[in-house]
C-alpha cells in the first residue's frame, strides 16, 4: 500500500507538478500571512474591507487561498493594517527559471480564461 507521503513524493518527482505544487504553496503562504498581518492589527475581514473598499466575502476568499490578490489589493490590505507591501525577488536554486515561468504564465493564463 503506498502512503500519502510516498505518492507526494513520487508525484513531484515530475517538474510540472513541482511547479504547480510551488505555486500552490506560496499562494497558501500569502493567504497565512495576510490573516496573521490583520489578526496582529486587531482587524476583523469586515473592517480590512471597509478599508480598503472591497466586500468582506472579497476578504475570506484572499485569505482562504481561494483567489489571488492583485497588486492594488495588496498594497490597500498593508495600508490598512499600518504596513507598506514589499516585494522582492530571489535567486531560483536549481532548476530551469525560465522553463518554470512559462508554466506559471500558462497557469495563470488558463485559470483566467
Amino acid at each position: 500500500m503506498t502512503t500519502l507521503k510516498q505518492l507526494k513524493k513520487r508525484l513531484l518527482q515530475n517538474p510540472e507538478v513541482k511547479t504547480e505544487y510551488e505555486t500552490l504553496k506560496l499562494e497558501e503562504k500569502l493567504a497565512a500571512r495576510l490573516v496573521q498581518i490583520r489578526l496582529s492589527a486587531g482587524l476583523t475581514q469586515k473592517q480590512i474591507a471597509l478599508r480598503i473598499g472591497a466586500k468582506q466575502a472579497a476578504i475570506a476568499r484572499i485569505e482562504s487561498g481561494r483567489h489571488a490578490p492583485g497588486l492594488a489589493t495588496l498594497e490597500g490590505y498593508a495600508a490598512a493594517t499600518g504596513r507598506r507591501l514589499v516585494v522582492d525577488f530571489r535567486p531560483v536554486k536549481g532548476g530551469s527559471a525560465k522553463g518554470k515561468a512559462r508554466r506559471i504564465a500558462r497557469r495563470k493564463t488558463a485559470a483566467a480564461a
